[in-house]
This record gives structure tokens, C-alpha cells and sequence, in this order.
């Protein structure tokens, strides 16, 4: 049973839920259930996150090693796209703060294939820099749904890229697995 399997289920129900209370004219339903509709598909698209970020990993990460540590002392944070995030040019961090992969504040020295730029994980787990996301974003053919991996080089200097198809397709094939069980 992958990870995403039960917030998948749980997921299923509270949109038949919605079905039926907007069947009957349950507003005030509708609206709280959509709200805890958009949390848990939050929850399944960190789940989804981790898989990737864990299916990755030749062998099992050694005991103390934090969920975004790559094993060399070097971060490497996975974050699926959406559409928000494509049309406000930002880059949210927030499963990665939760877990304490990465803190408010930090300031990170970012490199991409189309230049640098330096940036901070604001209190709302944002990157502060969105005119250089935004671009990243079109020079890459970023889509909702994509994975970006920022990974640590060295101490606060970052590189950001798009996942590669296959990333992309073994989180794709998770979430499709997720769905059916």
C-alpha cells in the first residue's frame, strides 16, 4: 500500500460529499468540505513529493538523516508545481518547512540554466524572488503539475531544475496508483 493510498480515499469521500451536499443545497457544507477538499490534496501532493524524493534514494538513508538530506550533507527538496504557483511566479516550500528540511529566513544563492539569483524562504514558505521563478518557470516549460528539484551544492548555494520525464512519470504513476486503490 503506497503512502498516498489512504489521503487518496479520504480525499474520494470528501468529494462525494460535496457532490451530495450540493445536490441537496448545502452551501455552508460545500464550502467547508471544499476547504478540507484543498488540504488534503495538499497532504497527497507531499506524500507524492516524498515518494519521489524517497524513490530516488539507492539503499536507505542512514539513521539521523533528515527527509531532504541527500545522504552527503546536501539538501535536495522536491516540490510539485501548481497552477497558483505558475501564474504568481513563486515557489512555495511549505511540506519542506514543516518537516524542518528548510527554515523561514534562510537565504539561498540559487542557480539555474538561465542565470542566479539570491533569495529567502519568506514566513508564508515562499521564496522571496518571483520575477527569476517566473522565468525559470517559461524557460523551462514548467507546467502545473511538474516536479522542480532544488538540490544544496555547498553551504546556502542552490541549483534549481525541472524533475526529468522520468521523475515526473514515477510520481505520476504513484499518484495514478494512489487513485485506483
Amino acid at each position: 500500500m503506497g503512502m498516498a493510498e489512504p489521503v487518496e480515499a479520504r480525499l474520494k469521500t470528501t468529494l462525494a460529499e460535496i457532490a451530495n451536499a450540493a445536490s441537496n443545497g448545502y452551501l455552508q457544507d460545500v464550502l467547508r468540505l471544499a476547504r478540507w477538499a484543498e488540504k488534503l490534496d495538499e497532504m497527497r501532493r507531499t506524500v507524492v513529493a516524498v515518494e519521489v524524493q524517497l524513490s530516488g534514494i539507492d539503499g536507505l538513508a542512514p539513521q539521523g538523516n533528515q527527509a531532504g538530506n541527500k545522504g552527503d550533507g546536501h539538501r535536495q527538496l522536491v516540490v510539485q508545481v501548481t497552477r497558483g504557483m505558475l501564474k504568481q511566479s513563486f515557489l512555495a516550500l511549505t511540506a519542506h518547512t514543516r518537516r524542518g528540511d528548510i527554515a523561514v529566513g534562510e537565504i539561498l544563492h540559487i542557480e539555474t540554466r538561465e542565470g542566479q539569483f539570491t533569495t529567502e524562504v519568506l514566513d508564508n514558505n515562499k521564496l522571496r524572488e518571483r520575477g527569476a521563478i517566473g522565468r525559470f518557470y517559461r524557460a523551462n516549460g514548467i507546467r502545473a503539475e511538474d516536479f522542480v528539484v532544488l538540490t544544496e551544492t555547498s553551504e546556502n548555494h542552490w541549483t534549481l531544475r525541472k524533475a526529468s520525464n522520468e521523475e515526473n512519470q514515477d510520481s505520476l504513476d504513484k499518484e495514478k496508483k494512489a487513485s485506483e486503490g
